[in-house]
């Protein structure tokens, strides 16, 4: 009985985290596009210097993404390479490989964004195996 209201509590707390909106189809202008490129330079230049709030300003809120936060702030990113493909449109989301090599060891995250308004947020930030 445990084990069912467990699993029910469970799936309730993950559907309500997940984002099920309706997907809009209108075109980004190159004006927007340009804006998540610089945004991307913006918080690979603060990674260097060993700063994530840009990174954190821009997670949207949800489970996954407040977990991340608390392990950014464990990781020293001054001695880390950063590598990032250039993002993919599909109306009004983007998405792009990111690469963080550390030593001999690099690991991948696939990231997806949104434009909410006018600013961009991560919305899927997951490691690619």
């Amino acid at each position: 009985m445990k084990k069912i209201i467990f699993m029910l509590l469970m799936s309730l707390i993950f559907t309500s985290c997940s984002s099920l909106r309706k997907k809009e189809t209108a075109m980004l202008n190159v004006q927007e596009k340009q804006s998540l490129v610089v945004l991307l330079e913006e918080i690979k230049g603060e990674f260097y210097q060993n700063r994530t709030e840009k990174l954190k300003e821009v997670l949207s809120p949800s489970l996954r993404n407040t977990l991340a936060k608390n392990e950014l702030d464990k990781i020293d990113f001054s001695r880390v390479k950063v590598f990032s493909s250039q993002p993919e449109f599909t109306g009004r989301e983007a998405a792009n490989t990111i690469a963080l090599n550390y030593g001999s060891e690099t690991t991948y995250f696939q990231i997806q964004y949104i434009l909410e308004g006018e600013k961009w947020k991560i919305t899927e930030f997951k490691e690619r195996r």
